[in-house]
């Protein structure tokens, strides 16, 4: 169904950032790209996961670290099923 398809691409996204996030921040050199194409996006070809990769890794540059930990908090809570709408608001 078309929910199941949107938690899986959130799931994949979610972990595409916390990866990245792993590499930049935190200095984790057991993640790499290749790990993360193969566990997240299996399906992409290399090309496309390394755009991929680089868009979410430039975006994560310019995310200040408190921000980066609180929307890393908010793809988590929607992996298990909160809705981002109720979690944003003041």
């Amino acid at each position: 169904s078309a929910a199941v398809g949107i938690l899986d691409a959130t799931k994949s996204l979610s972990g595409l950032l916390n990866g990245i996030a792993q590499k930049v921040y935190y200095n984790n050199s057991e993640i790499t790209e290749e790990l993360l194409r193969s566990e997240l996006y299996p399906e992409m070809s290399p090309d496309e996961f390394t755009a991929l990769h680089d868009k979410m890794k430039g975006l994560l540059k310019v995310i200040p670290h408190d921000t980066l930990t609180w929307f890393c908090l908010v793809l988590g809570l929607v992996e298990l099923g909160f809705s981002p709408c109720v979690l944003i608001q003041p």
